[in-house]
């Protein structure tokens, strides 16, 4: 297992690569892209009747880079072309270390165009790759430390197809891993051109789909996203669309697209403008930023003819209009800059996804879970305690659960299995049909119930459930999880999330002797492949909740890891996989003892890493191991074992809060929950 997830950069690498990326999305400051080619610069030079001389050319960049010193107050980074890196200034300076000088990054365009896609109806792909190795490291001595790559897709009646994407996402993996080995920091341009007659939804659609490929290209792999950046386009409609959409519709589909798609653990997202004109970019921009959605990255600017037709305009070729064209470029920078233009934003949305979105929502309430009481394994929890497992023990212990103080709702939002709107306690329903073997696999398993779902789904929703459960079981061996037990199993529980809000639950079982780094990725991976199904399927995320293993080490480590140690990965974990439209987490206790499992989601709780979900709990033997015990099938222990599990409810909340004193005595205490091959 080691060798398969081997660390391909040390951690100090790991640093330089967040401090760069952090660096160049500071607030308020974005990039100035001044890596026109010789062909692009020369169309714009045109424009002003300017010959496209090696001499002009270096002039212009000399008129930019040697701007009022303020610049550096708007303007983070400079993405330059090959032959930049190596011209100077009049005075002999290198044009890089003058930018370096006044605080300013230097970076570097490192693609070599966009060629003919073979196979495809007049697509393409971007080259570049062969040298780029050797390339990179030689741009890194010379002062580079960021770099762009572009790909390009477009929206017609068949395109981007299937094979655009998915190659235009494994170019740039291959681009940014390759950076990375460098100490640079890729940012990665997966641009969908504004060309053609489609609408916004049109737009939104195509931009949330070319993004999840380049997601699960990267984490396919192994880049390490807190040290990249996105440059995407914004969402608008095509330019050709004859109806209009205003700059706060954009804006909300915008986000909307990166909360599905792109991991919080990204640093920063820096647009381009595709084609707008200054203005139309900067208001773009501006209310995107003021959008009071979830925006759990910096959102800034790369542009470059947004920041540039007007300073060629002034500048026109002569040396006495370079006062003025550099007060034209500090202009623009600083309007670009956050926070300029007033607007007003107006949400809206149709009625079912609000509804899916608002059951979601008051499931994860603050200091609020789910109660999973799993009837399937019922049997399991009365044989400990010597309880006959009869139809009438099954029924008076959920009379027990479910006739408790009502205080229990101020802790538990929602119970599976369980139908009692009268306490303000949300009714959900497991209906996966339990684990059967995957055929082609070394015994690993898929979920069966897709049959009849839809039906059943209805029915349910009828009778007032409003969430469902769905389980899949992975496990950690040398060869396992493989490749077709992470697709089916993802594809599975895609298939199933439709209807009425579900809870998708792709559990990395704890068997093994495996470490928590080894867990880490494997939970990584085993997401990736569950957020790429999610949106190959088009669930909507804002309507779903995910019910993952806290990441830690196998019960057989003989390492031992603490709690701030497990909380880390498991945040890490979540914020490298799980996209943020995703409105919370519901973690499963995963045969941690009814101590550990409430210590472990408040540590998570208490981590000061960025969160942008809800973060909350969904056990099932962590909130009953102790109340099954006291209660031994007598009913005059009824009261006690209620009392217990209100105890145990007000842990876990105060966890999900990140409040709990770590003052917690029950009956089953810090006794392990742990089942070997837990699989139901």
């Amino acid at each position: 297992m080691a060798g398969r997830f081997a660390e391909y950069l040390p951690e100090s690498k790991l640093k330089e690569l967040r401090d760069i990326a952090n660096a160049i999305v500071s607030p308020g400051k974005g990039i100035l892209a001044a890596d026109e080619s010789v062909a692009t610069i020369g169309k714009r030079f045109k424009s002003i009747n300017l010959e496209n001389t090696e001499e002009n050319r270096r002039n212009y960049r000399q008129l930019l880079f040697s701007s009022d010193r303020c610049l550096a107050k708007y303007i983070s980074g400079v993405i330059l072309f090959h032959d930049t890196v190596y011209q100077k200034m009049d005075d002999g300076t290198p044009l890089i270390s003058l930018l370096q000088e006044r605080g300013i990054i230097p970076g570097i365009k490192v693609d070599k165009g966009v060629v003919p896609l073979a196979g495809t109806h007049g697509e393409g792909t971007t080259q570049g790759l062969d040298g780029l190795n050797e390339r990179c490291a030689q741009y890194k001595r010379d002062g580079c430390h960021f770099a762009k790559w572009r790909c390009v897709l477009k929206i017609q009646e068949h395109t981007p197809s299937y094979q655009a994407m998915m190659e235009n996402a494994n170019v740039l993996a291959r681009y940014a891993v390759i950076c990375q080995q460098n100490g640079i920091v890729p940012i990665v341009e997966p641009e969908v051109l504004p060309d053609g007659n489609h609408d916004l939804f049109v737009g939104q659609r195509v931009s949330e789909e070319v993004l999840s490929f380049v997601y699960k290209a990267l984490a396919d792999h192994h880049v390490y996203l807190e040290g990249t950046l996105l440059k995407p386009n914004m969402v608008t409609a095509g330019q050709s669309c004859s109806q209009k959409f205003t700059k706060e519709q954009n804006a909300v589909a915008t986000i909307q697209t990166l909360q599905r798609t792109v991991p919080p653990a990204v640093p920063g997202v820096v647009f381009l403008s595709g084609g707008m004109s200054e203005l139309d970019a900067t208001l773009n921009l501006d209310a995107i930023n003021k959008a009071k959605m979830k925006k759990p990255w910096a959102l800034s600017f790369s542009f470059g003819r947004a920041l540039q037709a007007s300073v060629i305009q002034t500048w026109q070729g002569n040396s006495d209009n370079i006062l003025a064209a550099q007060c034209e470029l500090l202009k623009l920078a600083k309007a670009t800059s956050l926070g300029k233009f007033d607007g007003k934003l107006e949400l809206a949305a149709e009625a079912k996804l609000a509804e899916l979105r608002d059951i979601a929502n008051a499931i994860v309430a603050p200091g609020k879970g789910i109660l999973a009481a799993d009837e399937t394994t019922i049997g399991k929890r009365f044989d400990s305690e010597h309880i006959a497992n009869t139809e009438e023990n099954r029924r008076r212990y959920r009379e027990l659960l479910f006739s408790a103080d009502r205080i229990i709702s101020k802790y538990i939002s929602g119970v599976i299995l369980f139908h009692d709107t009268e306490r303000s306690i949300i009714p959900g329903i497991k209906v996966d049909k339990g684990i059967k073997p995957l055929a082609g696999t070394r015994g690993e398993n898929t979920t069966q119930g897709l049959d009849d779902l839809a039906e059943r789904c209805a029915d349910y929703k009828k009778r007032g459930c409003h969430f469902a459960k769905w389980r899949c079981a992975l496990k950690i061996t040398e060869h396992t999880p493989s490749y077709l037990a992470m697709l089916e199993n993802a594809n599975v529980l895609a298939r199933y999330a439709n209807g009425i809000v579900p809870i998708v639950e792709p559990e990395v079982l704890p068997d093994g002797k495996h470490d928590l780094y080894t867990a880490q990725r494997v939970t990584e991976e085993v997401l990736a492949f569950q957020y790429k199904a999610l949106a190959d399927h088009h669930v909507y995320l804002e309507g779903t909740l995910l019910k993952p293993n806290m990441v830690t080490a196998g019960h057989n480590c003989p390492c031992t890891f603490s709690l701030e140690q497990n909380a880390v990965a498991t945040v890490q974990t979540l914020q490298r996989r799980v996209p943020a439209a995703v409105p919370g987490i519901t973690f499963l206790s995963g045969g941690m003892s009814e101590v550990d499992a409430t210590k472990n989601l408040n540590a998570i709780n208490q981590s000061s890493l960025k969160k942008p979900w809800a973060l909350t709990f969904s056990f099932g033997r962590a909130l009953q191991a102790s109340v099954i015990k006291i209660w031994s099938g007598r009913e005059e222990n009824v009261p006690a074992a209620q009392y217990e599990l209100i105890k145990l409810c007000k842990a876990n909340s105060e966890a999900a809060l990140g409040t709990f004193s770590g003052d917690l005595e029950t009956s089953a205490g810090a006794q392990s929950l742990f089942i070997a091959n837990h699989v139901y």
